[in-house]
């Protein structure tokens, strides 16, 4: 009976694969209906769109060509988000959070604010959409350098290309400012292939990066009270942020060197009221690895599913969970 068991479950598996292969198939497609839709969004930005089209068309590169025309078809609604504290009447107060020197002295601020004008809360202000803003050279440099960190990285040649489109070449992490990162850590970790054990195992690079970010940058709780998601050069100034900048920067700084990295998260924990983010990274294997901000080493995602199962949302939708269900049998 067990056994029965088990082979069903494997053929519910191998069925799952192959689901989320056509899944992938279907996303990676990008027809010239999507693209005239993205372009006709990006309004008075069009040429620079076209600008970045035409650059590969004229290239020798048709997978860069590819490449471009996946960023640009899955654009919409892509944006850098601000916020205004406002009180209970809707009015902006004018607060900053790195203007106390801990968090219990904000909180205090805090009290003594929302006593005088009821209960605070943000609301969106602004929003700056990729699409109607983002310049060619911009694109360029983002797919020239996913593309050399994928072709040069010992640990990334090996990654299929559908991966990389997902978990390489995206140049953003969730609503921060747009800048430029992938140089600067393109430039940072370039002798990290020779100080590595073994140069293709992409967790030893991946861990590399992680202790490197950890040893200047930390974790705030003022930062609860930053207005919006902090870009590169905010987070080099300050060395401080939340737990979304933490994996934005670990973001940049492995995708900058051909690590297939994303943000896991989870809007609520079943045992507290709060929320998380953390990263992961999908190795060549196709195995799914988990780090949160606070750990020290990449682990399978599988041992998260003791943490809290059945509120773990993750980016990586049907692999992910396909990992936890094999930790369980």
């Amino acid at each position: 009976m067990k056994k029965t068991i088990i082979s069903i479950f494997i053929v519910i598996i191998i069925i799952g694969i192959f689901i989320l292969s056509e899944l992938q198939s279907d996303e990676l497609s990008v027809d010239s209906s999507l693209i005239n839709k993205a372009l006709d969004l990006a309004e008075e930005n069009r040429g620079e769109l076209e600008k970045v089209i035409t650059y590969y068309q004229n290239s020798e590169d048709t997978l860069k060509l590819k490449a471009a025309l996946y960023l640009i078809a899955n654009m919409e609604d892509h944006s850098y988000v601000m916020y205004n504290l406002v009180d209970s009447s809707g009015e902006v107060v004018n607060f900053r959070a790195l203007d106390f020197p801990n968090y219990d002295s904000l909180l205090k601020a805090v009290e003594i604010i929302e006593k005088e004008r009821g209960e605070m809360d943000y609301e969106k202000s602004e929003r700056i959409f990729d699409n109607k803003t983002i310049k060619a050279d911009y694109l360029i440099e983002q797919i020239e350098s996913s593309f050399k960190a994928w072709r040069e990285k010992p640990w990334a040649k090996s990654l299929p290309y559908s991966d990389f489109c997902r978990y390489v070449l995206p140049y953003r992490g969730s609503n921060e400012p747009l800048e430029k990162w992938r140089e600067y850590f393109l430039d940072k970790f370039k002798d990290l292939p020779s100080n590595m054990a073994e140069p293709t195992d992409a967790i030893e690079a991946a861990n590399i990066i992680n202790d490197d970010i950890k040893s200047w940058f930390g974790f705030d709780e003022r930062y609860y009270f930053h207005p919006t998601d902090q870009g590169l050069s905010e987070m080099i100034e300050n060395k401080l942020g939340r737990c979304e900048d933490m994996t934005n920067l670990t973001i940049y700084a492995m995708r900058a060197n051909g690590l297939a990295v994303t943000s896991d998260y989870t809007p609520y924990w079943a045992n507290t009221g709060n929320n998380h983010a953390w990263n992961a990274i999908l190795t060549c294997r196709g195995q799914v690895m988990s780090v949160s901000c606070t750990d020290t080493t990449f682990m399978p995602l599988s041992i998260l599913s003791s943490l809290s199962c059945s509120n773990l949302f993750t980016c990586f939708g049907i692999l992910s969970w396909l990992e936890i269900a094999c930790s369980m049998v």
